[in-house]
């Protein structure tokens, strides 16, 4: 059969997200200062997940304030997160948990620290310069890696190469998380070299191959609908019409 790329539906989601997004409100609203250096941190949606990946990247933000004090950060709390319980393992000054849309967490920030998975994904077209990490169980990390034959692990590698960092089980620390942030904080280079590739990949990924049946959609969404009417043979209210009568 043949295959029509639609375009990603993340490009979607951050466009309407990000429409008229104010970074320095947005950052003033969570009580924090936009002219200092922000650190968004996603440490995962499970709670095994919290439990392996939040103590290392603690530990990176107190190496980082102990040099640069003036830097802050943003901890993501998954909508079914208490957020209290992770503000509770929090001790450093300037270190705000909150639960808020992915986006404008992102986009508020100078640097990320991301788990492995979809967040990948969001922090591309959020243009976010990010170091992924990850710390799976040991049973786990010997099923993946005598199973899945990959070099790399982040969605931004596998689209374009050596893009961002990947910290993987014991390479997992506070030490080493905290070189590969100040890197991208202040490394004006190695910052510009990760935007760029994030740049090509949310462009990829927001593409979408040339069809006459696109010429007016303004979405993913939009495009996969016309081509079921294509497929199926209906169109506009008499789509909708079948849809609604199952």
């Amino acid at each position: 059969f043949d295959s029509v790329y639609v375009g990603h539906p993340v490009a979607d989601a951050c466009r309407e997200s990000l429409e008229g997004f104010n970074r320095r409100e947005f950052i003033f609203s969570l009580k924090l200062n936009p002219d200092s250096p922000v650190v968004t941190v996603f440490p995962g949606s499970r709670h095994t997940e919290i439990e392996r990946l939040l103590t290392p990247a603690l530990d990176a933000l107190k190496i980082l304030k102990s040099n640069h004090p003036e830097i802050q950060a943003i901890i993501s709390a998954a909508p079914h997160v208490d957020p209290q319980t992770l503000q509770n393992k929090v001790t450093l000054d300037g270190v705000k948990v909150v639960q808020a849309d992915s986006f404008k967490l992102l986009a508020a920030a100078d640097a990320a620290l991301v788990k492995s998975g979809t967040s990948n994904t969001q922090a591309a077209f959020a243009r976010v310069p990010f170091v992924m990490f990850y710390s799976a169980p040991r049973l786990s990390e010997w099923v993946v890696r005598k199973f899945v034959k990959l070099s790399s692990y982040s969605i931004v590698n596998i689209v374009r190469p050596d893009t961002v960092t990947e910290l993987l089980q014991n390479n997992v620390t506070g030490q080493t998380i905290a070189d590969e942030l100040e890197r991208l904080l202040f490394n004006d280079n190695k910052r510009a070299e990760v935007i760029a590739g994030l740049d090509y990949v949310a462009n990829e990924f927001a593409s979408y191959d040339d069809n006459r049946l696109f010429f007016d959609c303004m979405s993913s969404s939009d495009r996969v609908v016309r081509l079921i009417e294509e497929l199926v043979g209906v169109t506009g209210e008499s789509f909708g019409q079948l849809a609604a009568e199952g």
